[in-house]
């Protein structure tokens, strides 16, 4: 068994315990309350997964789009695409949920281009950019690509010149759980732990 020394002991009265302890409980207490803002943070879940049916020239896709190049993440939609070959069309019906609100339904009509591989129409609507919608029915997939307009306008050069994005089930978007709260701690914590 080892004894302290008297040197030690001077050193280990110097300790300001009580201020120790009130830094502790104060730690604990930022944490508890960082824990239960996370907690009760609503986020809004997408209803319905991704599928893609395709049966005597009617096409039905659904999903939420999800960016699949390097960039800012897109803002969380539901999307409902019909095509129908016989009116050479393609209906796109998106609502879009940003926080807690959840936007009425944009439904577009487009016309579109069929193949027996793959279905296709580009939405020129928008003034700043342009849409084209692949959808293929060989792989099952749905992917658009936005590309920005030649445009002066200051609201169309603080956008991005190009965005890939493909339809995905809505539940696997991920969201940013500390988007919009003031939680440190848990921030340092998870940005310390994606470094190992």
């Amino acid at each position: 068994m080892r004894t302290t020394t008297r040197r030690e002991r001077p050193f280990l009265r110097r300790i300001n315990w009580w201020m120790i302890g009130f830094v502790v409980a104060l730690l604990a207490f930022e944490i508890a309350r960082e824990m239960v803002v996370l907690e009760a943070a609503d986020r809004p879940a997408l209803i319905g997964g991704q599928h893609l049916f395709s049966s005597d020239g009617l096409t039905i896709a659904e999903g939420s789009w999800l960016r699949t190049d390097e960039g800012a993440e897109l803002a969380r939609t539901s999307v409902h695409i019909e095509c129908d070959q016989s009116r050479e069309e393609c209906l796109e019906a998106t609502v879009n949920v940003n926080g807690n609100s959840v936007s009425l339904p944009n439904v577009e009509r487009f016309a579109a281009q069929f193949s027996p591989d793959a279905i296709t129409y580009e939405n020129s609507s928008p003034v700043c950019v342009h849409y084209t919608t692949m959808i293929d029915l060989r792989l099952k997939k749905v992917r658009a690509v936005r590309q920005k307009n030649a445009s002066n306008s200051a609201q169309c050069k603080a956008l991005e010149d190009r965005i890939e994005m493909q339809l995905v089930d809505g539940s696997d978007v991920s969201v940013d759980p500390f988007a919009g709260h003031f939680v440190p701690l848990m921030q340092a914590l998870f940005a310390a732990l994606k470094l190992f």
